[in-house]
């Protein structure tokens, strides 16, 4: 489920007290939060990289605020782009690695190469699957609203609920 937060709204005084990562209520610190939002049909100029960053930089959409989180949902936050960001250095050393080895075993050296490169590909997905499960996400944004997914069905009822309290 997703919910439709105005971007104006994205702050402290007009979201309640809700943990977005865990749905736990009371005790939260508004964090900063920047979400960009680009449409999927642009994937299909992956293969010419420069058309695909002229319609990225053109088509991206992005909006700001802070939203709730409790302490243990913001270390898990943290934790997640932690992972991310080592995930992201491992395939960069997988790559010279494998390069190394791709000059020095003549035989082996490219399908080493290719498992190392494989390797650190799908421990990327795996971390970033990972910080989608702790983190919202923008599935749309427009000038006005951001379309939000939130990891926890709880606050997305209760942002909801608050957000339409008076719209009859």
């Amino acid at each position: 489920m997703s919910i439709v937060i105005p971007k104006n709204e994205l702050n402290e005084f007009s979201l309640p007290r809700v943990c977005v990562a865990t749905g736990a209520q009371g005790q939260v610190t508004f964090e900063k939060v920047q979400f960009q939002f680009i449409p999927k049909w642009i994937a299909i100029f992956a293969m010419a990289p420069l058309l695909y960053l002229i319609f990225f930089m053109i088509l991206r959409k992005s909006a700001s605020g802070t939203m709730p989180f409790s302490a243990e949902g913001w270390e898990a936050v943290k934790t997640a782009r932690r992972n991310v960001i080592f995930s992201v250095l491992g395939l960069v050393g997988a790559c010279v690695l494998g390069g190394v080895l791709a000059g020095a075993v003549r035989d082996a050296g490219p399908i080493l190469f290719l498992l190392l490169l494989l390797g650190g590909i799908i421990g990327i997905v795996v971390t970033s699957m990972r910080v989608r499960k702790v983190f919202p996400f923008a599935t749309f944004i427009d000038d006005a609203n951001v379309t939000l997914t939130l990891p926890s069905p709880e606050a997305e009822r209760l942002i909801s609920q608050h957000l339409s309290a008076g719209k009859k």
